[in-house]
């Protein structure tokens, strides 16, 4: 389902009509007049909240902006009213910092099949852990589109992530690969997933590169004696 789901946006984004944005909602509050002092007026102001004040009930409504998860839609974000971004923060509540949610719906590019739920992005780490046991005991295998999913761009749905080659010897030629235990790693520049190939091994180096930070200076006294 995972996979359908994803070729599915897929397809969406090759018509270019899919957007990923933060989801902010708004959260509003009640205080009668009284509950707040001047001083507290203050407080609030510099917290980022909004303050309407009602004559009639003599109350102060407060309003903030709240951050959500990214969200991937068939249509403009900003076409949702408050009450709607509401619904989809608790559809997904509670969420982490890694999680992305999505929310295809009816009447636009793709609202055949509509879908509302959450991805859960996962570390590097278990990324590699995926690709390693797709060699061996968790082989992955071909996964046809919904059939309410609109025409892929030059029809690209292999049945691998990344497609890998293990073999004892090294192929003349190969640029892409890593030795281990007397086996060869190459990624598979051949055939009509090359080019599929080449641009996961790319976001997988990308990914890479954001998990290494400097390290910092300890600044430790280093003393040389003669």
């Amino acid at each position: 389902m995972f996979r359908r789901i994803v070729l599915h946006l897929a397809a969406i984004q090759d018509q270019k009509q899919l957007y990923a944005e933060p989801l902010t909602f708004e959260r509003s509050w009640t205080i009668p007049a009284s509950a707040i002092s001047p001083e507290g007026l203050f407080q609030v102001i510099e917290k980022d909240f909004t303050m309407n004040y009602d004559e009639e009930k003599n109350s102060y409504t407060l309003s903030k902006q709240l951050p959500g998860p990214i969200l991937i839609t068939n249509y403009d974000p900003d076409i949702l009213c408050c009450e709607e971004r509401a619904a989809l923060y608790e559809l997904i509540n509670p969420w982490i910092e890694n999680d992305v949610a999505f929310d295809i719906r009816p009447g636009y590019p793709g609202g055949e099949w509509p879908l509302h739920g959450a991805f859960r992005l996962r570390s590097f780490h278990t990324i590699l852990n995926f690709l390693g046991h797709s060699l061996g005991e968790q082989a992955e295998y071909l996964i046809d589109k919904d059939p309410r999913t609109p025409p892929l761009a030059r029809n690209e749905n292999p049945s691998h992530t990344l497609g890998l080659i293990v073999t004892d010897r090294l192929p003349d030629g190969a640029k892409l690969y890593a030795r281990s235990h007397d086996k060869y790693y190459l990624v598979d520049t051949t055939g009509e997933n090359a080019h599929w190939n080449l641009n996961a091994f790319q976001l997988l180096y990308i990914l890479f590169r954001l998990t290494v930070t400097d390290a910092k200076s300890l600044d430790l006294p280093i003393t040389i004696s003669k």
